[in-house]
This record gives C-alpha cells, structure tokens and sequence, in this order.
C-alpha cells in the first residue's frame, strides 16, 4: 500500500487491524461516519452501514492525516451486539475521527466500562 501526502500510518505494517471501541464523552450517542480524510479523496459514492452508537466496536487501520489520528474502519459491530456473537458488518467508505473537540472518541480494545450513555442531542461536525 502506497503512503498517500499528508498521510503517515500508525507504526507497524500497512495492513495491520486494530480494535476500538466508540464512547464519545459529550452528549451524543454515538457518531455518524466520516468520509475518507485523505487529501485529493473523493467522498465514497455507496451507500454506509448505520452510524455506530456508543459501545459499538469498530476494527480497522490506524491513519494520521495532517497531525490527526483517524481509523480506516474495515467492519464493526453495532452497540450491544459483539456479546451475543453478531456479525461483523462492512463498512466501505467509512472512517471515525479518534477525536472530536479534543475530547476522545475511540479507545483502544474492548473495555466493559464504556457503557453507552442515554440519548440527548448533540452537535454534529
């Protein structure tokens, strides 16, 4: 895989998967997904699975574009999904921000204790 400018991987082989799990710390339950970071990317065309809700567990490729750290995700599990043995679905075209406002939104592997918080509104950027 080529490095694309503006575009450092996170260590490691190109290739390499890795877990997280969405717990954004405002009031949102969860967060839509991105589109591609990457300068010179256009937005993928298809058609994205349902965003993912707090607690959902999402694997894929670690990027840094322009001094942020981003997630290629290749397939996730919706909140509350991963203990009853769902399968994973694929997500083309989707990336999740490890940040949003300074705060994290990403944590690294499977930790019970990001329970999702309840439903309120909250500010998309």
């Amino acid at each position: 895989r080529r490095q694309v400018q503006g575009e450092k991987m996170d260590g490691g082989a190109a290739d390499a998967t890795k877990t997280f799990i969405l717990a954004h710390q405002g009031g949102c339950s969860g967060m839509i997904w991105r589109d591609d970071p990457r300068p010179g990317r256009e937005p993928y065309a298809g058609e994205k699975p349902n965003w993912p809700r707090n607690g959902a567990v999402l694997r894929g490729v670690v990027h840094e574009v322009r001094n942020k750290r981003w997630l290629e995700v290749s397939t996730y599990i919706q909140a509350g999904k991963y203990e009853t043995g769902d399968e994973w679905v694929s997500t083309p075209g989707c990336w999740m921000m490890f940040e949003q406002q300074g705060a994290p939104v990403l944590f690294a592997g499977l930790r019970k204790d990001l329970i999702a918080p309840k439903s309120s509104t909250c500010t998309i950027l």
